[in-house]
């Protein structure tokens, strides 16, 4: 019995111990070309465009509901968009198939995060976006004032990192 319980509390803690080894060396700089020019489906219905976030520093947290790792991420970015608002933008995009739509709801009722959540396509629920690989889960990607991927952290970024990129990019 103490093993099975070992084994189920065991990913959880390398989760955890995943996130907060996520350090400054872990945004790395992608210096993209282009945009990334994505639609996705809002949860209650409707795209959304990340055209209209271009002029402001954007946060883009991929994301699965099921997974602690992401759970921090998510309330994290909240915390910090909630007190960096308006000088930044920020998305979370759920890595869930479309029957999962109302688990992402709920996930959104709790939350209750100052930005959008929508629904990944099936593209990227593959791994890729507009040739930007998505490399873990969660993964955050912060998009310069024009739309272009600059830096991506894996885990769950602090809100002193994230402040450090976002303002060198503002």
């Amino acid at each position: 019995m103490t093993a099975f319980r070992f084994t189920l509390i065991l990913p959880l803690l390398l989760s955890c111990l995943a996130c907060q080894k996520a350090g400054p060396e872990a945004a790395f700089p992608q210096n993209s070309s282009a945009p990334i020019n994505a639609t996705f489906g809002r949860i209650d219905g409707g795209a959304l465009s990340l055209d209209q976030y271009r002029g402001r520093v954007t946060l883009l947290l991929f994301f699965a509901t099921y997974d602690l790792a992401s759970q921090i991420a998510a309330q994290r970015l909240a915390d910090f968009v909630h007190d960096h608002a308006p000088r930044v933008n920020a998305v979370a995009v759920a890595l869930e198939m479309p029957k999962n739509i109302d688990l992402v709801r709920s996930f959104r009722e709790v939350l209750n995060p100052p930005f959008e959540v929508v629904m990944a396509t099936m593209a990227l629920r593959r791994g890729n976006l507009g040739g930007n690989i998505l490399r873990s889960v969660p993964t955050t990607w912060i998009l310069d004032k024009s739309g272009r991927k600059e830096y991506e952290f894996a885990g769950s970024p602090t809100p002193q990192q994230l402040a450090k990129v976002v303002k060198a990019l503002q």
